[in-house]
């Protein structure tokens, strides 16, 4: 007790009820590092035993672990999955991270299913730069296949908007993969229409939007599906060609199907957007309002 009045007459440390906190992260993080790493991983197996939250749970699993450990890069994975469902992609990447430092060696799809999945949180986090890197590191390791495409289309969508052919070289290298299934297909062509769109040749931009629809109804994907009606509609009615409300009736119920997964300008996005421009904005707002929301 008396360490603890000194630290905190000298403000090194706060006392709120039973909660001891440091007053600067710096102080907190060298008062970590002075303990030993024997220690450390002892108290974070202590701690995953102590507290009720998912994801705090898994990180101390995570930094208590020595070794690889398939168990809890599947309880980590599961975690970072939760944090991504709820709207925090940093925690996310953070959590798939340690998943796949946890990853043994010969569970290489478990492996490469990680990677990938580090990368998807990075990008929706906006760290760009790295998540980039990491796809770029996997599609040179992978041979081609259905694997080497999806990695192939999140370069696309990542791909500097500077270069808009060189994006276009990289969506064709894409489709041509050996194995490449009608999800990615659909991605891939979405993000050909917006640069076509970008180009400024809208009717090959349309073309290719409705190209990404088709394939996305093939692969029976909801997430596809939401992802690539939105994108049309949003097109048509940017056009002056709004699509009739019987429509967005089945896009929006295709997108409530989808389970905490990210869709830029899906269905009830796009709706409110539509409304919008057509001056309708209680409408518009009410619609974009459901869409924040989800």
């Amino acid at each position: 007790d008396s360490a603890l009045d000194a630290a905190v007459e000298a403000e090194l440390i706060e006392l709120d009820g039973d909660r001891i906190r440091f007053t600067h992260p710096l102080l907190a993080a060298e008062a970590y590092a002075a303990v030993g790493a024997e220690r450390r991983r002892s108290i974070h197996r202590r701690l995953a035993d102590l507290v009720g939250d998912v994801e705090e749970r898994a990180r101390h699993l995570a930094l208590a672990a020595e070794r690889p450990d398939a168990r809890i890069a599947a309880a980590v994975e599961e975690a970072a999955g939760r944090a991504a469902s709820r709207g925090a992609p940093e925690v996310a990447a953070e959590l798939s991270t340690l998943a796949v430092r946890l990853t043994p060696q010969a569970s290489a799809a478990d492996r490469l299913r990680r990677r990938i999945a580090t990368a998807d949180f990075q990008f929706l986090a906006g760290a760009d730069t790295p998540a980039r890197a990491a796809l770029e590191e996997l599609s040179n390791e992978l041979p081609p296949s259905t694997e080497r495409a999806g990695v192939l289309a999140r370069l696309l969508r990542s791909f500097p908007q500077s270069d808009l052919r060189g994006a276009l070289e990289l969506s064709e290298r894409t489709l041509a993969e050996p194995g490449i299934d009608n999800e990615t297909r659909a991605l891939v062509y979405g993000d050909r229409g917006g640069i076509w769109l970008q180009l400024g040749d809208v009717g090959r931009a349309r073309s290719e939007l409705v190209a990404a629809a088709e394939s996305a109804e093939r692969s029976g994907s909801a997430v596809a599906r939401a992802q690539a009606l939105g994108n049309l509609a949003l097109y048509d009615a940017l056009a002056g060609e709004p699509r009739p409300p019987e429509f967005w009736k089945r896009a929006e119920a295709i997108e409530q199907e989808v389970d905490g997964q990210a869709i830029l300008y899906g269905p009830l996005q796009a709706h409110g957007m539509q409304l919008m421009y057509a001056e309708r904005l209680d409408e518009g707002r009410e619609a974009l309002h459901k869409s924040y929301r989800r």
